[in-house]
C-alpha cells in the first residue's frame, strides 16, 4: 500500500513541474496549423507577413518539360503473345506436356496488331531552354524573432494563445515623425513602421493597377541592381537603376489575392537574363513606364495564376538572340513596343490582348490564342503563324532586302486557325498561306506578293465610296493560288468580286467560291491572268450588277472548271448569270451550266473583249440569250477542242435566243453543237439586223421556238439585212411549238449557201417547208448538185422572195446537161466562161449571157496614190471594139490566184492585176458579155510632213537619248554630239501608211547642251485631306527640273506637275449604329476620319426589317399585314379550300391517310410547312355526325399541325383547319366526312355438309365493325330464310340451315359475303375504297369410294414401254390408268406409258358411282440403266509425250457390248479417232438390248504435225533450211537474236539452239547435244571478223520436232580507212586517194559510184570544188570525208608590218589554201607633219608607204614624236557658300588649253562643277505640329533655318512662311453634362457639373468659366445609420453558437458578417454530461492532466496543486507514524 502511495505521489508531482512549463512549448504546433507562426519561427502579431528582411522565401513547384514525344521517342519491343493451335501444326495435333515440337506451318506474324509488338517510352530528350522546364527550388525559413513574443514567454504579460494577430489600422503610411498612435501595430515598442504599416502615401494619388498610371513614386518600394529573389510581396515598385534577374521572379503571396502590383521602369531595363517575371498571387501586375523610355529584355511573362492580370503599359520589350523566345500568357498590353532582332520568336497565348497603340515589331510571331488589336507587319525573312485567337490589326507582309537593295527574301504568314478581322496586304514577294481560321477583312496581293489560300473561311463584307474595286481577296500584282478546302463564301462586295483579280496571277481550284453576293460576280478580272482549273466549281453567287459568276472587265481569264448556279439579278443590267466579258480575253474551256440571269445572257454575256468558247454552255437561263448573247463590240469564237466541239445545249430564254442571241451588227462564226435549246423565237440562234453569220462546222439541231425559228430567227430590217454564209448544212431537225419542221426563218437576210463538198442532196429535204422567208429575204445555192423541184421543196417563200440556184444543177436528172429555168420565185442560173461563183453577185443576172473575147484591152498610165479609188480615163485606159453599155471591175494583187479577185477598183498602193468585164445590150438577141486583164501598178506617194524643231541633245550622250516626234528617228543613234551648240544630224521620216507612201531622210537642226547632273528632291505622299508632290529632279548646273534622274523628260510648269491630288477618305468597315444609320472609318493608313450614313437599300417583310446593303444591319418597319390567310386540306385526290356548314360522308378509307394542310399569306408562302413560319396552322379531328359552327370551333382545343397529320382506321372524322398568320388574322376551312374503316376478315374458311343429313352449319368472320350486307352462292342471293346472323364484339356467327344445303348437289360451292362499312352504306368515288367481301367454301359430300391391290410394273432400260398394272375396286365407275415422273406436278400425269429410265408413279382413278364418290390411289416404280462393266473400253494408238497421241486412236469396248456415242443410237463394236477430239460420252448395249447409262471419255489428243518457227536478227527473218545457208549478212554491233515456235495443236513444249562458226549437214545437226534452251530472245556481242550461224530446234508437247538455221552472218565492226587526203583541208591541185577495208560495199564521191584506176587510187580533179567522200562497207560502217581541190591558189588580204619610228614597212600575204606559201614586199617611205603639240600632248607626224608590187596598197601611220607644250595658269580664289547661293574652292585655269585645275602646278585636272561648294542649304529645325486645346493655340509643323532663322512650311525648306502662318486657334470647350444624383448608404452621388469632352477637365458651369476637381462635385454617402444585431444564435455542448449579422436598419446591408462560437464543453458528472447526457469518453482514465504552460487551464492547474501537496503530506504523515509503530 505504501509503495502505491509513493508511485502516486510522484507522478503527481512530475504532474506538476509539467504545468509549469511554458506554454508555448506545446502550442507552436498548432499555431502553425492555423496559418500563423508565432515566436522565434513564424509569423506573430507583430510579424504579420514575410517580408526581404526576414529572409523567408517559399520554394518554386516544378515547370514541367513541354517537349511532347513522337515516334522517335518509343523503341518497338517484341514479344510473341500467339499461343499456338492444332492449325499451326502440319500433322494437326498439339504437342502433349514437355513434348518439343515446332509449329512448322504457323501463319502468326508478329504485329502490333496482334499485340507482339508494343511501343515502349525510350526518350533521349534532354531538359534545355526549348522545353521550358524548371525543377522545383526548396523555400528559405523565416529568420525573425519576436522580441516582444520572446519576453512575454520569459514571463512579460502574454496574450491568450487563442487571440488573432493585430493587423494595421492606419490609412496613411506611418513615419519615423508620425506614428498613428491608434493603431495596435505601429504604435507597438520597436515596431518596424517600413514593414508593418500598410498605410498609404500621403502624397500619392491612388494607384490604377489596370493601367499603372500614376504622378509620383512616394512610398514606393525600389528596385535595382541584381534581384535574387524568387518572390517578392505585391505592392508598388519603381525601378532607380537597371535590374538583372538572376532567377524567376513572382509577385504575390499567399493571401495578397487583393493586393495589386505595379512596376514602374522609370526609364531604366529589366534584363531578365531568360527568367520569367510572373504572377504568382498578387490581383494584378501591371508594368508601366511612365518616362517611355523604359525596356524590358531577356524576360518571359507568365501569368501563373491564369487570371489574365499581368498588364503592359506603354513600355518596351526587346528580344533578343540571348533570349529568343518570349512568351506572353495571360499579358494584356497597352501601348509601348515589344521588338527583336532576327532570329528571335514571340508566342502569343490565352488570355493575352495586345493593344492597337503597341508597335509590334518582332522577327517570328506565333499566335496561338489570345487577341492582337495593333497592326501586325511580316517584313523580309519574319515570319508570323496564327494558329488561334483574333487578330483585328491590319497585317503586310513584304519581302526583305538583300546588301544591293534588291528584294531577296520574302516575310511569311501563315494562317491555319484563329479569326483575323483586319485588312491583309501582301506585297514585295511577301507571302502569305492560308491554310485555315477565318478571314473577314480583305487580302490584297500587290506587287511581287504570293497568297497560298488552301483552307479556311474567308467571308468579308467591305463597301466602298472611291469606285475603288474591293473583294474578298484582291489580287493587283504578284500571285495567288485559290484551293484545296478554301472556302471564299457569304460575303458582300459592293464594287468587285468575291475575288478581284486586277493584275498579276490568279489560280483557282476546288470548290470554294459560293454563295456570294457582289457587285461583280464570284471572279472578277480587270487584269493579269485568272487560270479556274478543271476542278474548280465557281457556284450560287449573285451578282447586284452583271456577270455573277465571273466577271471580266480586263486581263485575261482562262476557265477550265464550272460555273453553275450563279444568278445577275440587277434589273436593268442583269447580264451574264455565268460570264459576263466586257474587255479583255476569255477562254472557257469547261462548262457553264444552271446560271441564271434576269435580263441577257443566262450563260455568258459578251459585252466587249474577246470570248473564245472550248467547252459546254449549257441549261442556262435568261429573257434573251438563254446560253450566250453578243454585243457588236465583242469578238464570240466558236473552237473545236482536243474533247470534241464545243456545245451550247440546254438552255432557255423566256423571248429571243435559247442558244445565242446576236445584236445589231456583231458576227457569229458557227464551229459548235448548238442543240436542244428554247426560246420564243430564235430556239438555236437569234440575230437581229446587220449581222453576219458563217455557219460551217458542228450542229444546229433539236431546238424549239415557242413561235418561230426553231434553228435560227435572222433579221428583221431591210435597211440593214443579215448575211448568212453557210459552207455545211448543219441545221436540221429543229421545231416550231407544234412540232412542225422550223430550221430558218429569215425576214430580209442574205443567205448563201455555198457547200463545202459537190455532194448530192444535202439540204433537208425531208423537212419540207423548214426554211421560210419573207420580206426581201434571198437565198443563194452555189456549187453543188441539187435537183431544183427538190430544193424547192425545203422553203416556204413568198412571191417577192428569191431563191437563186447557181453552178451545176439540174432540174430532175443529174446526167443532162444544165438548162435556164424559171419556177415562179426559182431563178436557176447558169455561169459561162472564167467568171466562177466567187464573182457570182444575185444583183446582177448578166451572167447569164453568152461571152465574146477581144472585144476589150486596157493599159496603165501610172497612177500615183491618192487615197482614192483609181479611175478610168485617168489612172488608165480601156480601148473597145464594140459600143459597150455596163462595165464591171475586180482586182487581185499580181500573181494571186484567180480566186482572190476582188470587185471594184484598187485604191491603195501596189502592183495589180485589174480584170474589166463589160456587156453589150444594144440589140435584144444578140446580147454577150466580154472582158479582158492588163497589168497596173499604183506608185506610192511622197508623205507631207513638218521637219521637227525645238530639239536638243546633251554633249556626250548619243542620240538614242533624244527623243523625236512620232514617225521620226536618227539614222545613226549612236552618234554622240561633242560640242555645244546648233548641229545638225541626218534623219529619217517612217509616215504611219507606209504601204502607200515613201520614207523620207533629212537633216535636223539640234541645240547641243551641257550634260545634265539630276539631284533628287524626294516624293511627299498625299494623304486624305493634303496634296503630296511627286519626286522629282532638279540639274545641279542649270537648274532645270525633271522627271527622270538621266534629265531626259524636262518639266515645264513645276508647280502644276509635281502635285499630288488630296486621296480623299476611303471609308469602308461599315458597321450599323441600330438607328437606321451606319458608320464608317478611313480605311488609309494613319487616317481615322469617321463618317455617318442613312441605311439604304434592302426591303422590308411582314418578319423581318429591310437589310441594308452596305452594312447588312436591320433598319425601318415592318411591312403591315391586313389580308386573311388561305389554306387547303388535301387528302388522297380531294381537296378543300373553305368552310363547309353540312357534312357528308362520301369517302371511306382502308388504310391511314396522310392529310396534307398547306397555308399561303400575301406576306410569305408557307406550303411545306418550313422553320420560318409565316403563318401557325392548326387542325380539329370532329367524330360527330352533324357539323359545327365557327363559334361553335372557338371553344374547341386545336392541334399544331407540324407537316405531319393522319387519320387512322376504325373511326368517322371530320377535320376542322385553323390558320393564323403573324398579323393574327384567322381563317377556318373544313373537310367532307371520311370513314375509316378495316375490312372484314375471314374466320371460318370452309364448312361441310354430308348429303340427306339433318344439322344446321355455322361460320363466323371477324366483322372489325363493319355489318353484313348479303351472302351470295356464286351469282344467287341467299334469302334470309337460308341463313341468320348474330353479332357479338368483334364477331358474327352465320348459321346455314341444312334445308337449303340438302337442296344442293354434291360439289363445292363459294359463298361470298359483303358488308357495309362501320354499318355506312359504301359510296363510290371521291377516291373511296370498296369493302372487300370475304368468302367460305361449302363442300356437299358424297360416300367415299376405294382401291386395293396394286401390282409393281419396275424394269430394266430397254427402250420398251411399261406394261399397265392390275389392282381391285368397289366401284363400278370408269376407270382410268396415268403415269408421272416421280414428284412431278400432278397436271403431268398422262395415260402414255413410259419407256425411258427414271422413277415414275402411276395414278389409277375410278369414276363415281350413285354409291360412291370417285376414288384414286398410286405406287411408285421405276425404269433403270443396265450397270456398265468395271472397265468400260479401252485406247488404242501410237502414244506421244503429255498424254498426246501422234497417229489414229480406236476405242473398243468390253466384251459382249457395243458402242455408241448416243443413246439409242447405233452401236458398233469400236469407234476410230483421226484427230483431236474433246471429251464425249459413250453408251454400251448388252445382248438383250439393256442399255447403260452414259460412260464420260476425256480428251483424245493427237498430234501428228511437225511443228514451225522463225529466227530474227535484229527483227528480220533469217530463217533458212539447213541446206541452203550461206554467210550472206553483215554487222558492225551487237545483235537481238529472237527465236520463235508455233504449233497449232499440241503447242510448243521447248526451243533450242546452237551457234556455229560453219555450215554444218543435216546429220550433222541431228547429231549435236549441247543445244541450248531459249525463251526466245537473247542478244549477241560483236566480234570484229567473226562468222556465226544460229541453229535451231524445236519440240511441240507431243514430241514432234523440227529443225532449221539462220543465214550465215560476220561481225565487222571497223570503219573503211581513206588515206592519200585529210578531211577538211583545202588543196590548190589535183588529189589521190586510197580505200582500205576488207569487207567493200560501195565509194561514192558527191554520191556518186566510185570507181578505182588499175593501181587502186580514186582522182579528185581540180577545179575550185568541195568533194565529199563516202566510204561504206558491208555491214554498214562508213567513213566520211570532205575536202575541197582548188585550181591554183586564193591568196588572204596583205598583212602590213611597220617598224617603231616609221622608217621602215613590210607587206605580206599568205595562201588560204597553204599557209606555208607566204610572199612579200618591202615599201619607199615619206613623211608629213600631222596634229599641233598641245599643252598635254605630244603633235605628230604622217609617214607613208609606197609599194611597187599590184597586190600590196599605199599605207599611211601617225606617229605622236612633237613635243607638248606647257600650260599657262591662272588662280581663282576660294569663295564661301551661302544658304541659298554656292561658293567654290580655289583653282586655275590655263589660258591656251581652258582646262581647270586644282594645283598651281597643273597636274590635277578637275572640271568646273569639282570646284563647287554647293550653298549649304538651310539648316532646319523641326517644330512638330501642337493639336490646339480647349484653351491654348496648336500650331502647323514647320522648320526653322538655324543659320539664317527664316520659317518654312515644308522639311526641304523650299516654302517660305510667316511664324503667324503656323497657329492653330484653340478649340474651345465641348461640354457634356452630368446630372446630379443623390448619394446612398453606399454610394456617393455628385452635384451636376458639365465636363469637357476634348480636355477631360470638369466644370460647374456650362459655360464651361468655373473649373472644378471632379472629387468636388461628389456628395458622399451617407453611410449606414443605425444598425440592429440578426441572426444570432447561443452555442450548446452539442452545436456551435452564431455572434450574428450586423445589419444596417436603413438599407438591409449587412455591415458585418457575424462569428461562429465554439460548442460550450459538456458539464461531465459521474461520466455523463448534465445538459446532453453523453458519456464521458475519458471518464476512467487517469491521464487527463492539462498541459503545462496551458494557461486556458490555471484553476485545474491549481487544484492539481493542492492536490498534490495534500497527497504528499498524507504520504509523510503516514512515514513518520511507521516509524513511530517500529
Amino acid at each position: 500500500m505504501t509503495t502505491k502511495k509513493r508511485l502516486f505521489a510522484a507522478f503527481v508531482s512530475l504532474c506538476l513541474i509539467v504545468s509549469m512549463l511554458p506554454t508555448a512549448a506545446f502550442a507552436e504546433a498548432g499555431a502553425q496549423d492555423s496559418g500563423i507562426v508565432t515566436g522565434a519561427s513564424g509569423l506573430c502579431e507583430h510579424h504579420t507577413r514575410h517580408d526581404e528582411s526576414c529572409g523567408y522565401t517559399e520554394g518554386t513547384a516544378e515547370i514541367p518539360c513541354s517537349h511532347e514525344h513522337t515516334e522517335d521517342c518509343y523503341t518497338l519491343v517484341t514479344e510473341c503473345v500467339h499461343e499456338h493451335t492444332a492449325d499451326c501444326y502440319s500433322d494437326g495435333i498439339l504437342p502433349v506436356d514437355g513434348e518439343e515440337k515446332t509449329a512448322d506451318v504457323c501463319s502468326h506474324v508478329c504485329s502490333e496488331e496482334s499485340g507482339c509488338i508494343t511501343k515502349t517510352l525510350d526518350c533521349k530528350h534532354e531538359h534545355d531552354e526549348a522545353c521550358g522546364y524548371v525543377p522545383a527550388t526548396e523555400g528559405t525559413p523565416c529568420t525573425f524573432v519576436c522580441e516582444i513574443c520572446n519576453a512575454q514567454d520569459s514571463g512579460d504579460p502574454a496574450t491568450p494563445s487563442d487571440a488573432q494577430p493585430e493587423e494595421c489600422t492606419c490609412e496613411t503610411l506611418c513615419t519615423g515623425e508620425k506614428v498613428n498612435a491608434d493603431c495596435p501595430v505601429c504604435s507597438a515598442e520597436g515596431a518596424e513602421l517600413d514593414k508593418v504599416c500598410t498605410g498609404a502615401a500621403p502624397m500619392l494619388t491612388a494607384a490604377a493597377p489596370l493601367s499603372g498610371e500614376h504622378t509620383n513614386h512616394n512610398g514606393w518600394k525600389t528596385l535595382s541592381g541584381t534581384i535574387n529573389d524568387s518572390t517578392l510581396s505585391a505592392g508598388n515598385y519603381v525601378l532607380t537603376g537597371d535590374v538583372t534577374l538572376n532567377q524567376n521572379v513572382a509577385f504575390g503571396k499567399e493571401k495578397e489575392e487583393n493586393v495589386s502590383t505595379v512596376i514602374c521602369l522609370n526609364g531604366h531595363t529589366i534584363d531578365g537574363q531568360n527568367h520569367e517575371i510572373a504572377n504568382a498571387f498578387s490581383k494584378d501586375v501591371t508594368i508601366c513606364d511612365c518616362t517611355g523610355s523604359g525596356k524590358i529584355r531577356n524576360a518571359t511573362l507568365n501569368d501563373i495564376a491564369n487570371l489574365n492580370n499581368i498588364k503592359l503599359t506603354g513600355c518596351t520589350i526587346s528580344i533578343d538572340l540571348d533570349t529568343p523566345k518570349l512568351t506572353l500568357n495571360g499579358v494584356d498590353v497597352s501601348g509601348g513596343t515589344i521588338t527583336s532582332m532576327d532570329g528571335c520568336e514571340l508566342y502569343i497565348n490565352a488570355g493575352t490582348s495586345i493593344s492597337s497603340s503597341t508597335d509590334l515589331n518582332v522577327f517570328t510571331v506565333y499566335i496561338n490564342d489570345g487577341s492582337v488589336d495593333c497592326n501586325l507587319p511580316v517584313y523580309g525573312r519574319s515570319k508570323t503563324y496564327i494558329y488561334g485567337g483574333t487578330v483585328r490589326g491590319s497585317v503586310r507582309v513584304t519581302g526583305g532586302t538583300s546588301g544591293s537593295g534588291v528584294l531577296d527574301t520574302p516575310g511569311i504568314l501563315n494562317i491555319s486557325g484563329g479569326t483575323v478581322s483586319g485588312p491583309i496586304s501582301i506585297e514585295g514577294r511577301g507571302t502569305c498561306n492560308i491554310t485555315g481560321g477565318t478571314i473577314t477583312a480583305p487580302i490584297t496581293v500587290n506587287e511581287e506578293g504570293t497568297c497560298n489560300i488552301t483552307g479556311g473561311t474567308i467571308t468579308t463584307k467591305n463597301t466602298t465610296e472611291s469606285g475603288e474595286t474591293t473583294g474578298a481577296v484582291i489580287v493587283k500584282s504578284g500571285s495567288c493560288n485559290i484551293g484545296g478546302d478554301a472556302q471564299i463564301s457569304g460575303c458582300r462586295i459592293d464594287n468587285g468580286g468575291a475575288v478581284s483579280v486586277l493584275g498579276g496571277n490568279c489560280t483557282i481550284s476546288g470548290n470554294n467560291i459560293h454563295n456570294n453576293t457582289t457587285k461583280d460576280g464570284g471572279v472578277y478580272v480587270k487584269g493579269g491572268t485568272c487560270t479556274i482549273d478543271d476542278d474548280a466549281v465557281i457556284s450560287a453567287n449573285t451578282a447586284t450588277n452583271a456577270g455573277a459568276g465571273v466577271h471580266i472587265d480586263g486581263g485575261t481569264c482562262n476557265i477550265d472548271g464550272t460555273i453553275t448556279g450563279n444568278t445577275a439579278r440587277y434589273a436593268a443590267n442583269g447580264h451574264g448569270g455565268g460570264v459576263y466579258i466586257s474587255a479583255g480575253e476569255c477562254n472557257i474551256y469547261g462548262t457553264v451550266t444552271k446560271n441564271t440571269a434576269t435580263v441577257n445572257g443566262g450563260g455568258v454575256y459578251a459585252a466587249g473583249g474577246i470570248c473564245t468558247i472550248y467547252g459546254s454552255i449549257e441549261e442556262n437561263t435568261a429573257v434573251n440569250g438563254g446560253g450566250v448573247y453578243v454585243e457588236p463590240g465583242a469578238q464570240v469564237n466558236t473552237r473545236n477542242a482536243s474533247s470534241g466541239l464545243s456545245r451550247i445545249t440546254n438552255n432557255t430564254a423566256s423571248e429571243y435566243g435559247g442558244g445565242v442571241y446576236l445584236s445589231e451588227g456583231t458576227k457569229w462564226d458557227n464551229v459548235c453543237d448548238i442543240t436542244r435549246n428554247r426560246a420564243q423565237a430564235g430556239g438555236g440562234i437569234y440575230a437581229v439586223e446587220g449581222c453576219h453569220l458563217t455557219i460551217r462546222v458542228g450542229s444546229i439541231s433539236y431546238n424549239v421556238a415557242q413561235d418561230r425559228g426553231g434553228g435560227l430567227y435572222i433579221g428583221d430590217s431591210s435597211a440593214s439585212p443579215c448575211i448568212v454564209n453557210i459552207t455545211n448544212w448543219v441545221i436540221k431537225n429543229n421545231q416550231d411549238r407544234y412540232l412542225n419542221p422550223d430550221n430558218i426563218v429569215s425576214l430580209n437576210s442574205k443567205i448563201t449557201y455555198e457547200p463545202a463538198s459537190s455532194a448530192q442532196d444535202t439540204l433537208p429535204y425531208d423537212e419540207p417547208g423548214s426554211i421560210m422567208l419573207r420580206n426581201d429575204a434571198s437565198f443563194t445555192i452555189l456549187d453543188g448538185k441539187h435537183k431544183v423541184d427538190d430544193a424547192i421543196s425545203c422553203f416556204d417563200i413568198q412571191d417577192n422572195n428569191k431563191i437563186l440556184i447557181a453552178g451545176g444543177f439540174y432540174d430532175k436528172d443529174p446526167a443532162q446537161e444544165p438548162t435556164l429555168t424559171v419556177l415562179d420565185n426559182v431563178k436557176v442560173i447558169k455561169l459561162d466562161g472564167d467568171i466562177g461563183h466567187d464573182q457570182y453577185d444575185p444583183n446582177y443576172p448578166w451572167a447569164v449571157y453568152p461571152v465574146k473575147d477581144g472585144i476589150m484591152s486596157g493599159t496603165s498610165n501610172n497612177p500615183v496614190y491618192d487615197g482614192a479609188s483609181i479611175e478610168k480615163d485617168v489612172d488608165f485606159s480601156l480601148s473597145r471594139t464594140a459600143d459597150i453599155q455596163k462595165l464591171f471591175y475586180w482586182y487581185k494583187a499580181q500573181g494571186a490566184e484567180d480566186s482572190s479577185y476582188v470587185a471594184g477598183l484598187p485604191s491603195n498602193a501596189g502592183n495589180y492585176t485589174i480584170k474589166v468585164g463589160g456587156l453589150h445590150l444594144r440589140m435584144i438577141g444578140e446580147e454577150y458579155y466580154t472582158e479582158c486583164t492588163f497589168d497596173l501598178t499604183i506608185a506610192k506617194a511622197d508623205p507631207s510632213y513638218m521637219v521637227p524643231a525645238g530639239i536638243t541633245a546633251q554633249v556626250g550622250k548619243p542620240l538614242s537619248t533624244v527623243t523625236l516626234p512620232e514617225g521620226w528617228k536618227w539614222k545613226d543613234e549612236s552618234t554622240i554630239p561633242q560640242t555645244e551648240g546648233t548641229q545638225t544630224y541626218p534623219a529619217i521620216f517612217t509616215p504611219d501608211d507606209t504601204a502607200n507612201y515613201n520614207t523620207v531622210e533629212t537633216d535636223i537642226s539640234v541645240e547641243v547642251e551641257h550634260a545634265h547632273k539630276g539631284v533628287l528632291i524626294p516624293e511627299v505622299p498625299a494623304t486624305c485631306t493634303q496634296t503630296g508632290e511627286k519626286a522629282y529632279y532638279e540639274c545641279s548646273i542649270c537648274h532645270q527640273y525633271f522627271e527622270d534622274e538621266a534629265c531626259n523628260k524636262p518639266i515645264a510648269d513645276l508647280d502644276s506637275w509635281k502635285v499630288i491630288p488630296v486621296l480623299g477618305h476611303d471609308f469602308g468597315g461599315w458597321t450599323s449604329n441600330g438607328n437606321g444609320t451606319h458608320t464608317g472609318t478611313c480605311q488609309r493608313d494613319g487616317c481615322d476620319a469617321t463618317d455617318t450614313q442613312n441605311c439604304s437599300g434592302g426591303e422590308a417583310t411582314y418578319f423581318l426589317k429591310a437589310e441594308c446593303e452596305i452594312c447588312g444591319g436591320a433598319y425601318g418597319e415592318l411591312k403591315e399585314d391586313t389580308t386573311l390567310p388561305t389554306g387547303e386540306i388535301r387528302i388522297n385526290e380531294n381537296k378543300w379550300n373553305k368552310f363547309l356548314n353540312t357534312i357528308t360522308f362520301g369517302m371511306f378509307f382502308k388504310e391511314t391517310q396522310s392529310v396534307v394542310i398547306t397555308a399561303d399569306d400575301d406576306s410569305y408562302s408557307v406550303a411545306g410547312y418550313t422553320d420560318d413560319k409565316a403563318a401557325v396552322i392548326e387542325y380539329y379531328l370532329y367524330d360527330g355526325d352533324t357539323a359545327l359552327s365557327q363559334e361553335e370551333l372557338k371553344d374547341k382545343e386545336f392541334t399544331t399541325y407540324t407537316g405531319s397529320l393522319n387519320v387512322e382506321p376504325n373511326g368517322k372524322y371530320t377535320i376542322y383547319v385553323r390558320i393564323t398568320d403573324h398579323a393574327g388574322n384567322q381563317t377556318y376551312i373544313s373537310s367532307d366526312g371520311i370513314v375509316m374503316y378495316t375490312d372484314a376478315k375471314q374466320d371460318t374458311e370452309s364448312i361441310s355438309f354430308v348429303k340427306t343429313t339433318t344439322e344446321d352449319v355455322t361460320a363466323s368472320v371477324f366483322t372489325n365493325g363493319n355489318t353484313v350486307k348479303e351472302i351470295r352462292n356464286g351469282a344467287t342471293v341467299l334469302s334470309d330464310s337460308d341463313y341468320s346472323v348474330s353479332y357479338e364484339g368483334n364477331k358474327a356467327t352465320i348459321t346455314f340451315k341444312a334445308a337449303y344445303l340438302d337442296t344442293l348437289t354434291a360439289g363445292d360451292y363459294t359463298l361470298t359475303l359483303s358488308y357495309n362499312p362501320l354499318g355506312m352504306e359504301y359510296q363510290d368515288g371521291n377516291g373511296s375504297e370498296a369493302p372487300s367481301d370475304t368468302t367460305i367454301t361449302l363442300t356437299v359430300n358424297q360416300q367415299s369410294g376405294t382401291i386395293t391391290n396394286i401390282s409393281d410394273i419396275s424394269k430394266i432400260y430397254d427402250d420398251i414401254a411399261v406394261s399397265a398394272p392390275t389392282y381391285d375396286s368397289l366401284s363400278t365407275g370408269t376407270a382410268v390408268i396415268e403415269y408421272k415422273v416421280k414428284n412431278a406436278d400432278d397436271s403431268t400425269y398422262t395415260q402414255t406409258a413410259p419407256n425411258t429410265v427414271g422413277e415414275y408413279t402411276v395414278r389409277i382413278t375410278v369414276a363415281a358411282d350413285g354409291n360412291y364418290a370417285e376414288a384414286s390411289t398410286t405406287r411408285d416404280f421405276t425404269i433403270s440403266y443396265l450397270t456398265a462393266p468395271q472397265e468400260p473400253y479401252t485406247l488404242i494408238g501410237s502414244a506421244g509425250t503429255n498424254g498426246w497421241y501422234t497417229g489414229d486412236v480406236t476405242l473398243k469396248p468390253a466384251d459382249g457390248y457395243t458402242v455408241s456415242t448416243t443413246l439409242n443410237g447405233t452401236y458398233s463394236a469400236q469407234l476410230d479417232f483421226a484427230q483431236t477430239t474433246e471429251g464425249f460420252t459413250i453408251y454400251l448395249k448388252n445382248s438383250v438390248g439393256q442399255m447403260t447409262d452414259a460412260i464420260t471419255v476425256g480428251t483424245i489428243k493427237i498430234d501428228k504435225t511437225a511443228p514451225d518457227g522463225d529466227i530474227l536478227f535484229e527483227k528480220n527473218s533469217v530463217k533458212e533450211f539447213i541446206n541452203n545457208i550461206t554467210f550472206g549478212l553483215f554487222f558492225n554491233k551487237n545483235i537481238d537474236v529472237e527465236i520463235t515456235g508455233t504449233d497449232d495443236l499440241s503447242g510448243v513444249a521447248k526451243i533450242e539452239y546452237y551457234r556455229s562458226d560453219k555450215v554444218l549437214t543435216e546429220a550433222e545437226v541431228a547429231a549435236i547435244t549441247d543445244w541450248t534452251e531459249t525463251k526466245g530472245k537473247f542478244s549477241v556481242t560483236a566480234e570484229d571478223q567473226v562468222n556465226f550461224i544460229y541453229y535451231v530446234k524445236i519440240t511441240d508437247q507431243a514430241g514432234n520436232q523440227t529443225y532449221f538455221g539462220s543465214d550465215g552472218a560476220t561481225f565487222d565492226t571497223t570503219k573503211p580507212v581513206i588515206k592519200g587526203i585529210t578531211d577538211g583541208k583545202i588543196y590548190c591541185e589535183e588529189q589521190t586517194f586510197t580505200v582500205e577495208e576488207t569487207n567493200l560495199e560501195s565509194v561514192l564521191i558527191d554520191g556518186v559510184a566510185a570507181t578505182p584506176d588499175n593501181t587502186g587510187n580514186y582522182t579528185l580533179p581540180a577545179g575550185n570544188k568541195q568533194y565529199t567522200i563516202t566510204v561504206t562497207d558491208k555491214a554498214g560502217n562508213s567513213t566520211l570525208c570532205t575536202v575541197t581541190v582548188n585550181d591554183g591558189h586564193d591568196w588572204n588580204e596583205a598583212i602590213y608590218t611597220w617598224n617603231d619610228d616609221g622608217s621602215s614597212c613590210t607587206a605580206s600575204r599568205t595562201c588560204k589554201n597553204d599557209s606555208d606559201h607566204v610572199e612579200t614586199a618591202e615599201a619607199d617611205i615619206t613623211s608629213k607633219p600631222g596634229k599641233e603639240p598641245t599643252c598635254t600632248e605630244n603633235g605628230e607626224t604622217i609617214y607613208t608607204a609606197t609599194f611597187t608590187v599590184e597586190w600590196a596598197s599605199e599605207q599611211s601611220k601617225t606617229i605622236a614624236d612633237v613635243p607638248a607644250l606647257s600650260h599657262k595658269l591662272t588662280k581663282t580664289e576660294a569663295k564661301a557658300p551661302t544658304c541659298t547661293e554656292d561658293g567654290n574652292k580655289e583653282y586655275w585655269t590655263c589660258d591656251t588649253c581652258g582646262k581647270i585645275f586644282s594645283d598651281a602646278e597643273g597636274k590635277t585636272e578637275i572640271s568646273l562643277e569639282d570646284t563647287v561648294i554647293p550653298a549649304t542649304g538651310h539648316k532646319l529645325t523641326k517644330t512638330e505640329a501642337k493639336t490646339p486645346t480647349c484653351t491654348e493655340d496648336g500650331n502647323k509643323e514647320y522648320w526653322t533655318c538655324d543659320t539664317c532663322g527664316k520659317h518654312f512650311s515644308d522639311a526641304e525648306g523650299k516654302t517660305e512662311i510667316s511664324l503667324e502662318d503656323t497657329v492653330i486657334p484653340a478649340t474651345g470647350h465641348k461640354l457634356t453634362k452630368t446630372e446630379e444624383k443623390q448619394p446612398t448608404c453606399t454610394e456617393d452621388g455628385n452635384k451636376e457639373y458639365w465636363t469637357c469632352d476634348t480636355c477631360g477637365k470638369h466644370f460647374s458651369d456650362a459655360e464651361g468659366n468655373t473649373e472644378v476637381k471632379l472629387e468636388d462635385t461628389v456628395i458622399k454617402a451617407t453611410g449606414h445609420g443605425a444598425t440592429e444585431l440578426k441572426n444570432q444564435k447561443e452555442a450548446t455542448c452539442t452545436e456551435e453558437g452564431y455572434t450574428g449579422d450586423k445589419v444596417c436598419k436603413e438599407c438591409g446591408t449587412v455591415l458585418e458578417k457575424g462569428k461562429s462560437t465554439p460548442k460550450i464543453a459538456h458539464n461531465y458528472k459521474n461520466g455523463k454530461c448534465t445538459v446532453c447526457d453523453k458519456s464521458d469518453p475519458n471518464y476512467k482514465s487517469d491521464t487527463d492532466s492539462p498541459q503545462t504552460g496551458d494557461n486556458s487551464n490555471m484553476i485545474l492547474w491549481m487544484v492539481m496543486l493542492f492536490v498534490s501537496a495534500g497527497i504528499l503530506g498524507i504520504a509523510a504523515y503516514g512515514k513518520q507514524k511507521k516509524k513511530k509503530n517500529s
